[in-house]
């Protein structure tokens, strides 16, 4: 059962005084109003991360946390306890700790139902806390592989004559099922595309597509339509591009989508971006940072004025990071500072930050929107991307006159985006006077932990890092930067993917960010001016300390963390 208002109070007014009596009272008047999980709302009034909240929850019953994601649940533990009795008391068994089996409670001080836990396994229980919301999504897992429900759905579907009247409800319970299963396995897109004689559907986890059915043609009229109509999109409208959003509730959490149509030969082609609320990576601690490097981070976020630019490809992971960098410092200072931002599109929400959306039709574009900001007494601003010269004039300007300014580019690495600067018209002197840190990032595929496997690369594999990538100095690099336990350099033990039920036999879980950040230095200020090029301006970075992405990469080689094709896939050298 779900914690009672009672917990929910003694936790946020009384020990932890995040909120006083009038906030707590007006976070449960919203939530009765809105029908909306009682947890959610806290959250959101107490500006917390989703991973904070349940570190909050941990502290207070004094026992570990877990975020049950899909990788991390054994089926076959899963299973020992009755889906009945675990939905009932919202208590999954999730692993093996020792002896003892590992369960995660939402109330972890419901003696009772531990005690019937105890019944139940006839082993030793390792308590954990985890959220409702995840208590719930792992629920699911109870019907086995969540893909199979999708196929059985459409084989269920071609059983059916072309004609059948049973169109409109079998396009519900299809498209139930796709939405569902692509938020239960943390899809970030869902594509349904449309060929000659059937229609695909694919997912993106962690970065690569997946084909999880293939639907009979006949269904995509009214695949589209439906789309169309809860999204609010034109459904006679075939020919152009469309872009609209709705919002689903899974397994009592609020998830928006973004979708996109565009025509294609065979028919139109729809993108959903799945968004969901409840934005577990908007905190700086999860997204892969080394320690000394989220220090850094940290620091620069504290100063009052300056301009932060993340930089890399398109899906590199930029927008996740401005919004942990939004959400670290609303954590200290939300209460002191207006915080605005203007993006293409607002992809999340954010508690207590004013959000603007460009609209090009009706001209409010960045260098519009951020000249309009101005005048709005703002002590930070962020900016979704430098696309042209008035916007990167407008964001340096803003940083100049006293504000905090964090924005994104696409750049391939942290010295290149000076020149990139200075490309787009930028003088020198204020690049040099208002440029504070760069984070240029990828993101790589992480090895699931379950089932990855030590090796040792052959010969040719490591002639190969030793003459194109320079295998020694990045070694000695990180020996020199102290950035990892020299015991992992001296064993240059190597990891590969393996592939166990955890993973979805794929070898990989989640994903993490590789990093290259550069502080800009009084030496690099000097180079600046001096209009230098990329690659003296990158040597005073290396002599100055700063660790490349291929030095990130090694560290988390080194700890287990991705293999060496990911390394190589995002990062060269």
């Amino acid at each position: 059962m779900a914690l009672s208002e009672q917990v929910y109070r003694k936790l946020f007014v009384e020990e932890k005084k995040i909120l006083n009596d009038y906030e707590f009272s007006r976070a449960v008047r919203e939530a009765g109003d809105a029908n909306r999980p009682l947890n959610q709302v806290l959250i959101e009034h107490a500006y917390l991360s989703p991973s904070q909240f349940l570190q909050l929850l941990a502290d207070h019953f004094q026992v570990p946390p877990s975020d049950l994601k899909v990788g991390v649940i054994d089926y076959d533990i899963l299973i020992k306890v009755p889906e009945d009795f675990a939905g009932q008391h919202l208590a999954v068994a999730f692993g093996v700790e020792g002896d003892a089996i590992k369960v995660a409670l939402e109330d972890p001080s419901n003696h009772e139902v531990l005690d019937q836990l105890r019944d139940i396994l006839q082993q030793p229980i390792a308590t954990y806390v985890a959220s409702e919301y995840s208590i719930r999504r792992a629920l699911v897992l109870y019907r086995g592989d969540l893909t199979r429900q999708i196929r059985e759905v459409v084989t269920k579907i071609e059983s059916h004559p072309p004609a059948d009247e049973k169109i409109a409800d079998e396009t519900v319970e299809l498209l139930s099922s796709v939405i569902e299963t692509a938020v239960l396995l943390d899809t970030s897109d869902v594509h349904i595309e449309q060929y000659e004689s059937e229609v695909i559907v694919r997912f993106r986890i962690d970065g690569q597509l997946r084909t999880v059915a293939t639907v009979p043609k006949r269904m995509s009229p009214s695949i589209l339509a439906r789309l169309k109509v809860i999204s609010e999109l034109k459904v006679d409208q075939t020919r152009l591009p469309q872009d609209g959003r709705f919002t689903q509730v899974i397994k009592g959490q609020e998830v928006n989508f973004r979708i996109s149509t565009v025509p294609t030969l065979w028919g139109e082609k729809v993108v959903l971006r799945v968004l969901p609320r409840e934005a577990h990576l908007f905190d700086l601690h999860n997204l892969g940072l080394l320690d000394k490097d989220l220090r850094l981070i940290e620091s620069y976020l504290k100063r009052p004025h300056g301009m932060i630019l993340v930089t890399g490809p398109t899906g590199s992971g930029k927008t996740t990071t401005l919004y942990a960098c939004l959400q670290e410092i609303g954590n200290d200072r939300i209460d002191l500072v207006n915080i605005n931002t203007i993006e293409d599109p607002v992809e999340y929400t954010m508690p207590r930050i004013n959000q603007i959306q460009t609209q090009a039709e009706i001209n409010l574009t960045f260098a519009s929107g951020l000249r309009a900001l101005l005048r709005q007494d703002p002590d930070i601003i962020m900016v979704g991307e430098i696309r042209d010269e008035e916007t990167a004039d407008f964001a340096v300007r803003s940083a100049l006159v006293g504000r905090l300014v964090l924005s994104s580019l696409h750049t391939n690495d942290s010295t290149s985006t000076i020149i990139r600067l200075l490309d787009m018209g930028i003088e020198p002197y204020l690049i040099s006077s208002t440029l504070v840190l760069i984070i240029t990032q990828r993101l790589a595929r992480r090895l699931c932990p379950y089932c990855r496997i030590p090796y040792s690369p052959d010969d040719k594999v490591l002639n190969e890092l030793a003459v194109n990538h320079d295998l020694e100095a990045n070694l000695a690099a990180l020996r020199e930067r102290q950035v990892i336990d020299e015991s992992y350099i001296d064993n240059l033990q190597f990891y590969q993917a393996k592939g166990c039920k955890r993973c979805n036999g794929q070898g990989y879980s989640g994903r993490t960010g590789i990093y290259e950040i550069l502080p800009i230095t009084d030496n690099l200020q000097t180079a600046i001016n001096s209009r230098e090029d990329n690659n003296k301006i990158r040597s005073i970075a290396l002599q100055e300390g700063m660790k490349t992405m291929f030095n990130d990469g090694m560290v988390k080689i080194l700890k287990g963390e991705i293999d060496l094709p990911e390394l190589l896939r995002v990062a060269y050298s």
